[in-house]
């Protein structure tokens, strides 16, 4: 005994579009959101990185001696541990 199917080969190919521009609407919205997120942490970096580099010039400027006598010991240490041995 045959049964019938309810739908037709039209409908399921209807359905298979419908689903194609689902997907291709959800890609998008997520390529959207991507980029969003990633040009907020940008700018958050940018920030930080701006309000790192203003104390550090604020430190230099009020303690002078003391950022001179850390940048040199920096080095020796530096050049201490990059030596060919």
């Amino acid at each position: 005994m045959a049964t019938k199917n309810k739908f037709s080969k039209n409908d399921l190919y209807a359905d298979v579009e419908k689903l194609k521009e689902d997907l291709l609407g959800t890609t998008y919205d997520l390529g959207s959101l991507i980029g969003n997120s990633y040009q907020q942490s940008m700018d958050n970096v940018k920030d930080k990185s701006a309000l790192i580099r203003d104390n550090v010039a604020n430190y230099i400027v009020h303690k002078p001696f003391k950022s001179v006598g850390i940048a040199i010991a920096s080095g020796f240490l530096l050049g201490y541990l990059l030596r060919r041995k």
